[in-house]
């Protein structure tokens, strides 16, 4: 699997992004900041949220790769067992997103959990979708993703809320897996630096915007905790 690496930088992450930078192979830092932190890094300016630096990564994509994103605020002690085994599940289940379980988020682990099917490993678990903490996404989803032009639905998104959901729902729509592998929990502080009233005003106005077919969807992750409907969608495409 080709992988380009990246990692979400802001002020009060600099050492632990450094940190991250020097266990991953090939990684390029989006940091929201004027100075270089490490050797291969983009500057984007202090001003910017989430939604510009994730543009801003889309925009380095080579259009074969697989993105890994990690948020700068994340910790794990294994990086490297993390990449290899996201390259053995997404071959094996042939899965548009893989996950790892990360904590304090609001996209719980049970909350998004699709019950049925059962996979064939007991540490992967079928998932509605799963945070944008830490998370490998498919170049064929980053690429429908491009070609529907879908970033305009995010042209004045901020603060981030609705990338993940757009995503998963393409993966969810093409009936493609998206899959989280219990084996790896990383940590996140509980604590949020921005305005998340002003967030999940954005978060609706994704949701408002998608396209019709894909609403249908993302409505069905949204809802996954109170009905059956995407277990049912998921059951006719997960082995």
């Amino acid at each position: 699997m080709k992988l380009q690496p990246y990692i979400f930088n802001w002020s009060r992450t600099n050492e632990n992004v450094k940190y991250i930078y020097d266990q991953i192979d090939n990684c390029t830092v989006i940091n929201s900041g004027d100075t270089n932190i490490v050797d291969c890094c983009h500057n984007i300016g202090d001003h910017s949220y989430f939604s510009a630096q994730f543009k801003k990564m889309l925009s380095l994509h080579d259009g074969t790769s697989t993105i890994l994103h990690i948020q700068g605020d994340a910790s794990y002690h294994d990086w490297s067992k993390l990449i290899k085994d996201s390259d053995h599940y997404i071959s094996k289940y042939s899965a548009g997103i893989y996950y790892p379980i990360v904590n304090n988020t609001s996209w719980t682990a049970d909350k998004m959990a699709v019950t049925k099917p059962s996979s064939q490993d007991d540490n992967i678990s079928y998932v509605a979708d799963g945070d944008e903490t830490v998370w490998f996404i498919h170049p064929d989803i980053i690429n429908y993703f491009n070609d529907h032009n879908l970033i305009e639905i995010l042209q004045d998104n901020k603060y981030g809320f609705g990338w993940d959901l757009i995503f998963c729902s393409i993966c969810h729509l093409k009936q493609i897996p998206v899959i989280r592998d219990n084996n790896h929990i990383i940590e996140h502080p509980k604590s949020k630096g921005y305005d998340f009233h002003e967030a999940w005003i954005e978060f609706k106005d994704v949701m408002k915007n998608l396209p019709e077919e894909m609403k249908r969807i993302a409505d069905m992750i949204h809802n996954n905790h109170k009905t059956d409907d995407l277990k049912n969608h998921v059951d006719k495409y997960c082995i």
